[in-house]
């Protein structure tokens, strides 16, 4: 948990268990400050209902902050229970304070190397769909497309090689590699990693609509050392991206003895072995410094106080042949720690506009590309349906876009 140095204290939830046969009605325990080797003496709890055999209940227990920045242990310990000695084998737990100037704002980068030819590779739509609708605000999602159509080599040779030889490839802030459908937990423990920084990212398209303007803010949280490097790099990707003859792959034995039951697996339980119909999402077009950061874009020492700057662009946007819909693309910036090779954090934003209407022409597929169906769009770059008043943005099967207007 985290506290500023002006907060007295903080509030941590414990979880507790009973493992005993016997329903626990009250308990007693201590706190240990190893930053300040001080003790506090027992405290005593009574349950509003008495805790049974197996049952797991949470306890808020309200904790002293510390007043110097960094991070300290203070260990929670049940030393009695039913006015009895506490005989379970594990009676403490730690609790981690963290003391910061800047409070964190951390996301979590999975990065899933996919294909839609691969039969295994629903997984890793189902892990980003579901980790996505649990924590809308702390997910940032890139797909990185290989051997199929909308591959165009987004992260190079390298990277695919190093961290996607296999396909599904799914990695958790680089630092876990995801293989259950429910992977909250490895997301949860990523999230919980106190990042050196926050970073805020905004974007914007030139006067043409041929560059993207890039600016990020870091805004450090910890001091940081020489012995760790950072830098930044960055994704343009795009999200619900479509082809009429686009399928995906799908293996049924990735669902027949699967007792797991999450909405999203619901497309592919049902669709057979090759789905279609489906909307790709956090597909990347392009990248700068994917592997080890662009050089120079942070500094070498981060200090609590002192905001860091940086600028950067995507150009030529129209060469990006297989971008559907621009006002659907979105700007991740990675902070990668370039000694470990893990993000330490990530953050993501919409393109916006300086044009009076906020309306961007929309590039032609190449005739290398799948054919797309004629598709209608809102201005602000959602799909809808073809008999909807207002404003469309119509995406004609030969790839032109036109600008039309549809009464009630």
């Amino acid at each position: 948990m985290y506290a500023s140095p002006e907060t007295d204290s903080v509030t941590a939830v414990v979880r507790l268990t009973n493992y005993g046969s016997t329903p626990v009605t009250d308990f007693d325990y201590t706190l240990y400050y190893m930053d300040t080797q001080e003790s506090v003496s027992a405290r005593h709890v009574v349950l509003e209902e008495p805790l049974e055999n197996g049952e797991t209940i949470p306890i808020s227990i309200k904790l002293r902050c510390g007043k110097t920045m960094g991070s300290s242990d203070v260990i929670f310990n049940v030393t009695q229970v039913n006015g009895g000695y506490n005989a379970t084998s594990l009676p403490y737990t730690y609790i981690t304070i963290h003391t910061v100037a800047v409070m964190p704002r951390k996301r979590v980068l999975i990065e899933d190397y996919t294909g839609m030819w691969c039969g295994y590779c629903p997984r890793g739509i189902v892990i980003m769909e579901h980790l996505q609708r649990l924590y809308p605000d702390s997910f940032v999602g890139i797909a990185i497309h290989c051997d199929d159509v909308l591959d165009s080599k987004p992260y190079g040779y390298s990277m695919e090689s190093e961290w996607g030889p296999t396909k599904p490839s799914i990695w958790c802030n680089r630092r876990n590699k995801l293989y259950n459908f429910d992977s909250t937990t490895d997301f949860i423990n990523e999230l919980n990693v106190v990042p050196v920084a926050n970073v805020d990212v905004t974007a914007e398209w030139n006067t043409d609509s041929t560059d993207i303007s890039i600016h990020t803010l870091l805004t450090p949280i910890i001091e940081t050392s020489t012995d760790n490097r950072y830098a930044l790099a960055y994704v343009l990707t795009e999200n619900g991206m479509k082809g009429e003859n686009w399928y995906q792959r799908n293996y049924s034995d990735l669902w027949d003895d699967n007792t797991l039951m999450l909405p999203e697996m619901e497309k592919f339980r049902e669709g057979g072995s090759y789905v279609t119909g489906l909307s790709f999402d956090h597909v990347a077009h392009t990248s700068q410094g994917i592997s080890t950061g662009i050089e120079g874009s942070v500094p070498e020492k981060l200090v609590p106080g002192e905001e860091v700057e940086h600028t950067a662009s995507f150009s030529q946007i129209k060469d990006l042949t297989r971008i559907q819909c621009r006002d659907s693309l979105m700007v991740c910036a990675i902070l990668l720690n370039t000694t470990t090779k893990k993000v330490e954090n990530v953050a993501q934003c919409r393109i916006t506009s300086t044009t009076t209407t906020g309306i961007h022409a929309l590039p032609a597929w190449s005739a290398s590309a799948v054919s797309a169906p004629e598709e209608h769009f809102s201005i602000d770059g959602r799909r809808i349906s073809a008999s909807a008043p207002g404003i469309h943005l119509v995406r004609q099967k030969d790839g032109k876009v036109v600008k039309i207007w549809r009464g009630k």
